[in-house]
């Protein structure tokens, strides 16, 4: 083969090849693939990627520009990211980005927030997922009766109605429960140091404010003995045993409540559950 021969052979592979190349990364970066792999990186649970596909997209394809940016407020959704939400929708979102805010806001307990989304206009009318929201809201918010009632509805839709019946099960399993009273474990804790604990089953609480209170007790009654008023020790321990004596007071209403906020969250995980597990 002349040389005249390999050098038209060698300019037209170079030629070709790049040719290919071009095609290949136009295929790479077209809209459909681009779809595919946002999808893939949404499946693959990577949300960052993912937001930065879609961002990509709503420049390339304006036509589904309202599909992309629900996809971005799910992507933010899953990352926690409620004011992006708002920011990709210049803080003005429809009916399924709102959605998303609202249950962004009860994942962080953020109610009064999750309340204002709920009265917003995106959700004035009675749809079906207004009032399960409203359901929803209330049991949050320790309502539980109204919540109760508001589940009892039929919302025409096969999730909201499975939902509706575990609601309804957690909600008498929350009402059924027996929560300690503050002020009774105040009131026991009064008669006799850590009785209060261990009525909200703080035992080994109970334990070291019995034997601490009593033992300072104890040598602030023995400095006070045989006429010795004046002597430092029995001011000294007295007034450390009342020191622990007020804190075991106020260490037993709030072990009280502590007690019950810790059913209420445990109640608020399976409601977690029931509500995001399928998102």
């Amino acid at each position: 083969m002349s040389k005249l021969s390999i050098k038209y052979l060698v300019i037209f592979s170079l030629i070709f090849g790049n040719l290919s190349q071009q095609g290949f990364s136009q295929d790479i970066f077209s809209v459909d693939a681009s779809n595919k792999y946002a999808d893939f990186l949404i499946h693959k649970r990577d949300f960052n990627k993912a937001i930065t596909e879609y961002e990509r997209l709503l420049f390339l394809d304006s036509g589904q520009m309202l599909f992309y940016k629900h996809q971005l407020a799910y992507c933010h959704f899953k990352l926690g990211n409620t004011e992006a939400i708002l920011n990709t929708f210049n803080n003005k979102p429809d009916s399924t980005a709102s959605q998303l805010i609202f249950l962004s806001y009860i994942r962080r307990r953020s109610f009064d927030k999750a309340a204002h989304v709920l009265n917003s206009e995106e959700f004035i009318f009675k749809t079906p997922s207004a009032q399960f929201n409203k359901a929803i809201l209330r049991f949050y918010q320790k309502e539980f009766s109204k919540s109760e009632i508001l589940f009892s509805n039929d919302f025409n839709n096969d999730f909201f109605n499975s939902r509706s019946q575990l609601f309804t099960e957690l909600i008498h399993d929350t009402q059924n429960f027996k929560l300690k009273s503050p002020v009774l474990a105040l009131g026991l804790s009064s008669i006799i140091p850590g009785l209060g604990r261990v009525y909200t089953k703080d035992y080994a609480d109970a334990a070291v404010n019995f034997v601490f209170i009593g033992l300072t007790a104890f040598q602030a009654y023995r400095g006070f003995t045989n006429d010795n008023i004046g002597q430092w020790q029995g001011w000294f321990y007295g007034g450390l045993s009342l020191s622990f004596y007020l804190g075991d007071l106020f260490g037993s209403y709030k072990a009280a409540k502590d007690y019950n906020q810790k059913f209420y969250n445990q109640q608020f995980e399976k409601a977690d559950y029931y509500i995001f597990s399928n998102l």
